[in-house]
């Protein structure tokens, strides 16, 4: 059972020390090589003798990593000086060959450089091969430790089924707990204790009182506003609380619970061992409430968007109890461990002590299975693809199957190292993925609502913008957090880690460019910044500057747009610049890729090109009213690569703007969003003509989308087959309109002629056939068969 206070503070000295990491390699230590060759004969010697305890291994391995470092500094240092003087060197010229001569001063010159040539590159190749030394030593000291540890992981102990040792393992827990009172008892009356106690009595109060306010009342208050806020849409600042309300659900307790053990410290109640026992304190309060933390996150609604409402509710419900039993049989299992710091107790005693504990997580663990089970059942129902998510539960719900079941079997059998190990690191591996989901969930809600502050009044929901950089900045942060962590969880040191961030620091080399991780980490990270700061001023300029200006919709979408390029742009350039990034070693690379990318990218590049122009010379911009060859319809979004164009039927037609600029387009409302409406009619022939026009006129009159200057006309078009064919004109305030204005006078049209006694005339057409015989052939009748003659029924 590994404890879960070595993974805290392991993650947070491994998030500090890759903060520093990049810097520490840069600066230059210094290297002595005389107490480097001291210490590594010391640790060839402890190597091939292989007695020494793992902390010894680990307390010497720690010395050869610091030497190791320093002297890859003093290598990056030294390498940099030889480059510099064979720079010099070069810049000579070349040198004379034999019989020939060159100037004394330059002959002069490049002799002291091959010496100073010489004086670096002699201790640079010790310190390479201190360098080789010293990581030939770490590996064999860490084979040495993992050896160690597999043995104890398989270590065979005796069967906790076994009733022999049971009185041995209650004996021990009842003198280890006597042992801690009794200290504490003959400690609290020393006097000086009881004199200090008595002097710190106000603090030691303040302390208890202030942490059971926090753990009781604040508690009780954060989670029943953060609650009330589960289904609501809320404002930034509201986001901003909420987001405060569900770490605070685990932060403040935690911050009682360290007042108290502050409380308990001050009034110095225990002595060296029970201050033992308070170490597992912490741990415990990690598993108590960030069980909480996890129950309390989880939905209260269906997020799945289907019928089975009730059916999660009550999924929701029972993983609750799930969680919260799993932290406080955890938080029992660092109780144990705190009781057996110090404790020397044998190995069959430990098995049969956590034996209990096994067999509830074993059971925990199944029934999260069966819970992860039903979840998976219900993303099934969702007509939508859910190919991950259900992929993910079900590796999860197998893992927790075979982690319940075969933790209880092995420890069953005398496995106790393993099927704790087992169990306990499943269980912190749930907590680990569940929290770094529900982070995810928490932070993602935040951006969306944030990012929909950078949104153009008329945009439609689905073009609004999603956050997705942030949604994936955020993952990949909480992937490289979470890799550490499980690795720990699962067995491996806080040096492993450490050692692996030192060589991938090293980075790769690329010419005379070396690329490192913390390079690119320092290249992500202000890229991100430039990219915030960029979308921030986007805001800025939509919702407080651009809004108190006359300039138009259209311009203020293309200036923000065209700001947002300019800034992502200058965002990347900082970035390589700060990261240090030398890519003039890749320029002939990349001339050399361009000529072949060129070729392939050219439709790319000219749609680029033409949407830069778009947004400069905006012949089109979002809103307007235009016809692309076969498609008509509204303008919705403009990008550097293509147009969308939403039809009046509703379809998104996505054009290249390569076409709006090469191709004919015919824009409605690009100068002015007037247009003309026409609207033909036909009436009987008969009809006065005079009144016809007077009462269509009266009907452009009367309509509030025509306007009365250009006054409405109308037009006699011409003599039809059926009918007097007259067209009403008019200019409409809004093109936008004309479909929903020529029905509107079409129905006052066929009122008013109707009143008036106008006809609309239909076409009617009669039929005459000169020659139907030929049509319609005249068809013989069949000849009657003569009727058979009946004799008369006789007389009777």
């Amino acid at each position: 059972m590994r404890p879960m206070l070595k993974v805290i503070f392991a993650t947070i000295g491994l998030l500090f020390f890759l903060s520093i990491a990049g810097v520490a390699q840069i600066i230059p230590g210094s290297f002595d090589v005389d107490t480097f060759n001291q210490l590594a004969t010391r640790a060839e010697n402890v190597v091939e003798v292989g007695r020494a305890s793992t902390e010894s291994l680990e307390k010497l391995r720690a010395d050869l990593v610091v030497h190791r470092t320093d002297a890859l500094a003093s290598q990056k240092m030294r390498t940099g000086r030889v480059a510099a003087i064979e720079r010099q060197v070069t810049a000579l010229g070349e040198a004379p060959t034999e019989g020939q001569t060159e100037v004394e001063e330059i002959a002069l010159r490049r002799a002291e450089l091959a010496l100073q040539l010489d004086d670096v590159r002699a201790p640079l190749a010790i310190e390479k091969e201190a360098y080789l030394r010293a990581s030939g030593l770490i590996n064999e000291i860490d084979k040495t430790i993992r050896e160690r540890k597999a043995s104890a992981m398989l270590n065979l102990n005796r069967s906790p089924l076994d009733p022999t040792i049971w009185p041995l393992a209650v004996a021990s827990i009842k003198h280890r707990v006597s042992q801690i009172a009794d200290k504490a008892r003959v400690h609290s009356s020393n006097k000086v204790v009881v004199k200090l106690r008595k002097q710190n009595g106000l603090g030691i109060l303040f302390l208890v009182v202030s942490g059971l306010f926090f753990m009781v009342p604040a508690v009780y208050w954060i989670g029943r506003n953060l609650a009330a806020t589960e289904n609501k849409q809320l404002s930034v600042i509201d986001n901003i609380k909420r987001l405060s309300f569900s770490f605070g659900v685990f932060i403040v307790p935690m911050l009682g619970l360290a007042l108290l053990l502050a409380a308990v410290d001050l009034a110095d109640v225990f002595s060296v061992r029970g201050e033992l026992l308070l170490q597992s304190i912490p741990m415990m309060g990690v598993s108590v409430f960030g069980a909480n933390w996890l129950a309390r996150n989880l939905p209260e609604r269906n997020i799945l968007n289907n019928d089975e409402a009730d059916t999660f509710a009550r999924l929701i419900s029972g993983g609750r109890r799930v969680i919260l039993a799993l932290g406080v049989v955890m938080a029992l299992g660092y109780l144990l461990i705190g009781l057996s710091n110090g404790a020397n107790w044998s190995d069959d005693v430990m098995s049969v002590l956590r034996f209990p504990l096994i067999i509830l997580l074993g059971a925990g663990l199944f029934f999260g299975g069966h819970k992860i089970k039903k979840f998976r059942d219900l993303l099934n129902l969702e007509d939508r693809d859910k190919n991950i998510p259900e992929r993910m539960a079900t590796i999860f719900m197998w893992a927790c199957y075979i982690a319940g079941a075969g933790g209880v079997v092995l420890s069953i059998f005398g496995y106790s190292n393993a099927a704790a190990t087992l169990v306990f690191a499943m269980v912190q591996t749930l907590a680990l993925t569940g929290a770094a989901f529900i982070i995810y969930a928490i932070f993602v809600r935040f951006f969306s609502n944030f990012s929909n502050l950078n949104i153009a009044p008329d945009q439609k929901d689905e073009d609004r913008p999603s956050g997705g950089i942030y949604k994936m900045g955020l993952a990949f942060a909480l992937f490289c957090i979470s890799i550490p962590i499980l690795a720990i969880i699962w067995g491996a040191r806080i040096t492993d880690i450490s050692d692996m961030w030192f060589q991938m620091n090293r980075g790769v080399s690329m010419g005379d460019t070396r690329i490192s991780i913390s390079d690119f980490l320092i290249f992500l990270l202000v890229f991100f910044i430039g990219y915030t700061i960029t979308k921030l001023l986007q805001t800025v300029l939509r919702t407080m500057v651009f809004p108190s200006t006359r300039i138009e919709s259209g311009a203020q979408n293309a200036l923000v747009t065209g700001f947002g390029y300019v800034g992502v742009f200058f965002a990347g350039l900082v970035a390589v610049t700060t990261a240090g990034l030398d890519l003039s070693g890749l320029a002939i690379v990349a001339g050399a890729l361009s000529v072949g990318i060129g070729f392939g990218l050219q439709t790319i590049v000219s749609n680029f090109v033409s949407g830069i122009i778009l947004l400069i010379e905006r012949p089109v911009k979002i809103g307007d009213w235009v016809e692309i060859g076969a498609y008509m319809g509204t303008v919705r979004k403009i990008s550097v690569r293509s147009t969308s164009i939403e039809t009046f039927d509703g379809a998104d037609v996505i054009v290249p703007n390569s076409d709006l600029i090469a191709g004919t387009v015919t824009n409605y409302t690009h100068g002015n969003i007037r247009g003309r409406l026409k609207v033909p009619i036909g009436v009987a022939y008969g009809t006065d003509t005079d009144l016809v026009k007077e009462v269509l006129l009266s009907i452009a009159d009367e309509h509030p989308m025509i306007l009365k200057n250009p006054k409405p006309a109308v037009m006699f078009i011409g003599f039809g087959a059926d009918s007097m064919d007259f067209q009403l004109r008019g200019i409409l305030r809004d093109v936008n309109y004309v479909v929903r204005a020529a029905s509107d006078i079409n129905f006052e049209i066929v009122k008013q002629f109707k009143v008036n006694g106008i006809e609309i005339p239909f076409a009617q057409r009669d039929v005459m056939i000169k020659n139907p015989e030929d049509f319609f052939p005249k068809v013989a009748k069949p000849a009657r068969k003569p009727r058979a003659k009946t004799r008369p029924k006789p007389k009777t």
